[in-house]
């Protein structure tokens, strides 16, 4: 995994484990104030680090992007919101930040193909065995996309499917 991408995913996990304590926290105390701090200094840091990730867009800027702006003009009008007293406003919007944070949080993990969760998938397949036996869906498109490798067109559903290691020791692992 990119240097900017172990950062980005680092500083988003500070985020999640800080925003629990900011919402378990009493309200408007010093601590509240002072983790709520370092919870917005972790998301300004996530979404900035977000601008050096460009694997969805091939090298260019794509639409995530735009909502790692959105975080940021978000958290400087919810301090702004709490600053003038607003505490409501400045309750929703963090509220909204936090859900965000944890929304793409799993959405990175668990959508296939994306950097995250073949990361994960190549960590957990480490250890499987060459020659497991993987179950195919109902077709045979479902085979390969399940194992990355060429199946003939006439396979049946649910027939036992030999998945090899490949090259690379990892079995069914997309690039």
């Amino acid at each position: 995994m990119a240097t900017m991408m172990v950062m980005h995913v680092g500083t988003a996990g500070v985020a999640i484990l800080l925003g629990v304590g900011v919402l378990l926290l009493p309200r408007g105390t010093p601590r509240h104030r002072w983790m709520g701090r370092w919870w917005a200094l972790a998301m300004v840091a996530t979404a900035v680090t977000s601008f050096g990730i460009r694997e969805l867009g091939k090298g260019h800027f794509s639409w995530l992007h735009g909502l790692s702006v959105y975080v940021l003009i978000n958290l400087a009008l919810a301090v702004n919101a709490v600053r003038r007293g607003n505490v409501r406003a400045h309750r929703r919007q963090m509220l909204g930040l936090y859900a965000g944070l944890v929304i793409a949080g799993v959405a990175a993990v668990a959508v296939p193909g994306r950097p995250l969760n073949n990361a994960l998938t190549r960590m957990w397949q480490h250890g499987t065995p060459q020659g497991t036996l993987a179950r195919a869906g109902s077709t045979h498109e479902s085979i390969r996309v399940l194992t990355d490798i060429p199946v003939p067109v006439g396979t049946k559903s649910g027939e036992e499917l030999l998945v090899a290691k490949d090259a690379s020791g990892m079995r069914g692992a997309r690039e």
